[in-house]
């Protein structure tokens, strides 16, 4: 279930969780290498400042999701890494596969500290003022989705429709109305088929949710969606206008069993958790969990959104 993209977020959100409010976490920040002479992205920085905004911390930590323990190698890149950037003040390396005996004792010597990200298979014990049950925390999603793909069809004006007749509209290319990019839709096909998963989100905010007598029965539509932005068909350079949308198609109710997976973020040879959480994805694509820490006491609720997920690199985000 777990991507690296997600392991990443995971860390820097347990990281986040064991810091005060006013301490400053970054995901990627952009830190310089005297060796190499530029920026170099550094996975989790964790910066403590005085009043006046000066650093008295600033703690780097590198984050690795390998399939199997970082080895000497690994470490040693690492740790020759945090050398060459002098700003970074306290380094850590947080493994989700282990590490080796010669890496351990690589990381030892170089005084970068070594955490494992491991499975929680325990979650009754581990933190003094929270536990869950042995067996995870079972749940169902209520959700609902197009029973079959919707039938789609756009309204653009009388001229243009003579000009584009014969053509499968929905292969054609699609922009802005200035001639920029959508993203993620270079085709009608795919802004068609996000204009109708965001319809049917509405539709199920505005017209579903908190009426009983609606939220368990599939439930015929047709919507008529004018869209937010002005998009366009790009025709041979030419813009033509996209007035509407028209969708008809029915929205079906269905109950999903979701399992929870139980993370735990302890010290290299130490028993005691030092922050775990518990994570659940649901049907949209977000990953939801709780964090808790054996630090403050503290638990807090987050939830890492599908686009973020979808990252294949993550700079400079503050969480």
């Amino acid at each position: 279930m777990l991507t690296q993209t997600d392991i990443h977020y995971l860390v820097g959100l347990l990281t986040r969780v064991t810091v005060p409010d006013d301490v400053e976490v970054e995901l990627g920040e952009l830190v310089y290498d005297i060796a190499a002479q530029k920026k170099r992205d550094i996975d989790i920085t964790v910066k403590h400042k005085t009043k006046e905004g000066v650093i008295t911390v600033f703690r780097g930590i590198e984050v690795k999701d390998h399939s199997k323990p970082l080895n000497v190698s690994h470490v040693e890149q690492l740790c020759q890494k945090f050398a060459d950037i002098p700003d970074i003040t306290h380094r850590a390396i947080v493994s989700a596969s282990g590490y080796t005996k010669g890496a351990v004792k690589k990381g030892r010597y170089y005084s970068v500290e070594l955490f494992h990200l491991v499975s929680w298979n325990d979650p009754s014990v581990g933190f003094k003022h929270i536990s869950f049950p042995k067996e995870g925390i079972p749940f169902n999603e209520d959700c609902h989705s197009w029973e079959h793909p919707p039938n789609m069809a756009i309204n653009i004006n009388e001229e243009d429709k003579a000009l584009l007749k014969g053509l499968d509209l929905f292969t054609l290319p699609v922009c802005f109305a200035d001639g920029s990019q959508i993203p993620n839709c270079p085709t009608l096909k795919e802004l068609a088929t996000k204009t109708s998963l965001d319809s049917k989100h509405n539709y199920i905010k505005d017209h579903v949710l908190g009426k009983t007598d609606k939220a368990k029965f599939n439930i015929p539509v047709k919507l008529l969606i004018e869209p937010i932005e002005k998009v366009c068909i790009n025709f041979n350079n030419k813009f033509i206008p996209i007035t509407e949308f028209r969708i008809i198609g029915i929205i079906s109710f269905s109950s999903i069993k979701k399992e929870t997976v139980f993370k735990i973020l302890i010290r290299h040879e130490e028993l005691i958790p030092y922050v775990g959480c518990a994570i659940a994805e649901v049907t949209n694509g977000d990953l939801i969990g709780i964090t808790i820490n054996n630090e403050n006491r503290d638990v807090k609720i987050f939830n890492i959104p599908l686009n973020s997920r979808l990252k294949n690199k993550i700079y400079k985000e503050k969480i």
